[in-house]
């Protein structure tokens, strides 16, 4: 059996794409957060780690691939809604078939990667989505899966059961559920939850704050209540729709309505664990809500944590940022070496954190901007509260063309 040390913050029972900031006993510090191994019976020895170099050895925080793999499925989808980023639907083919999904689950394996978070469209939809499960479990990574919460046969709920680390649940208050998604959908998204439950599945919910829900969260936080779940993510959106019809969505002013109200609502000590969204990292600082965990992070983590994964095994440092310039390669064709640490993997992920200029969620302003050319500029790194520190962090290594950790 091989334990494989990781950075303090990454959790097995949690999307580690996210950030405690409450839990029943009280806030939680950085210091307090779980550390999670990837433990893996017989797992083959991985490839030895090329930056251990005498300048890196000693900080530990040595990654030679991503974390965490959002990897979308499918894209298709049988809702239809219209934030949805990554502009699912039913109108979407199914995408590469189940041998290909088999042998990309191999490739992040050998890759490295700890956690896959499942989403889409939506993964359930999938004929050989209980297979999916039980491959990245025997694989030895952990399994999350994001869902609509709309298509629940049997097979698919005792995989989720068996495998999924936690089943995340799209939800919010009924009223503003059906008007986004269709009429009766929140009430078939409560009998999910009751039937999940049952089975003995993990649950939270990702909410997706929106205009309509920023300055009265606590009557969609009691909604989610009563879904029965352990945990919350609060979620920015995303992508070309969101950045078009909801432009400097959350406004300081959303956000203190917002941090106001979630103050309250922790007053009654609810029976939950609340986490963030990276994206919305520097927000939560600058609100008081969490106390940065990783200011030597750039942005949202893309391309330095996490990284996207489309049906077809290309991979991103961000799951709605699909510009040719930051594409790092194929899982399925290219040395895993060249998708991370060298070639184009290395070329996008520079230009990607150049791109980023210092902002906490990068691509809330890429989504504005036209595609450009490479730029020789570098990021000017005049951060916000909660952001890195131009001469500590990994970022700055990573955009100086030092090698990456």
């Amino acid at each position: 059996m091989r334990i494989l040390r990781v950075r303090t913050g990454f959790q097995a029972d949690h999307s580690s794409s996210s950030y405690l900031f409450y839990a029943v006993d009280g806030a939680v510090s950085p210091e307090g957060q779980r550390v999670a191994h990837r433990v893996a019976p017989d797992a083959s020895p991985l490839p030895a780690d090329r930056w251990q170099e005498a300048d890196h050895a000693g900080n530990g925080d040595g990654l030679r691939a991503p974390l965490v793999a959002h990897w979308a499925v499918t894209y298709r989808c049988n809702l239809h809604c219209p934030f949805c980023y990554s502009e699912s639907g039913p109108q979407r083919p199914l995408g590469p078939g189940p041998q290909t999904r088999r042998r990309l689950v191999e490739r992040l394996a050998a890759w490295g990667v700890l956690e896959l978070a499942l989403g889409g469209g939506e993964p359930t939809v999938l004929p050989d989505f209980p297979g999916l499960l039980a491959a990245i479990r025997a694989e030895g990574m952990v399994p999350n899966v994001t869902t609509n919460g709309t298509v629940r046969s049997d097979t698919v709920v005792c995989a989720l059961a068996e495998h999924a680390g936690v089943v995340h649940l799209s939800a919010d208050r009924p009223d503003l559920l059906d008007a986004a998604r269709g009429e009766g959908i929140s009430v078939r998204l409560g009998e999910t939850a009751r039937v999940l439950r049952t089975a003995g599945v993990r649950l939270g919910v990702n909410l997706l704050l929106t205009p309509d829900n920023v300055r009265d969260i606590r009557r969609s936080l009691e909604a989610i209540l009563e879904l029965g779940v352990q945990a919350v993510t609060f979620l920015r959106p995303k992508g070309s729709w969101a950045a078009e019809h909801w432009p400097d969505f959350p406004t300081d002013d959303d956000l203190t309505h917002l941090a106001d109200d979630l103050r309250s609502f922790l007053g009654t000590r609810p029976p939950l664990r609340l986490y963030v969204d990276t994206a919305l990292r520097g927000e939560w600082a600058r609100c008081g809500l969490l106390t940065d965990p990783e200011p030597e992070v750039l942005g949202c983590g893309g391309g330095q944590r996490h990284v996207a994964v489309t049906p077809e095994g290309d991979v991103y440092p961000c799951s709605h940022q699909h510009r040719p310039e930051y594409r790092l390669g194929n899982l399925l064709t290219d040395d895993l070496e060249q998708v991370w640490a060298a070639g184009t993997g290395w070329a996008g992920r520079q230009r990607y954190l150049r791109d980023c200029e210092g902002v906490q969620c990068p691509c809330q302003k890429l989504s504005n901007q036209p595609e450009a050319p490479a730029r020789d500029k570098k990021p000017s790194l005049a951060l916000r509260t909660g952001a890195m520190t131009p001469d500590s962090c990994a970022a700055r290594r990573l955009l100086d063309g030092a090698p990456a950790l």
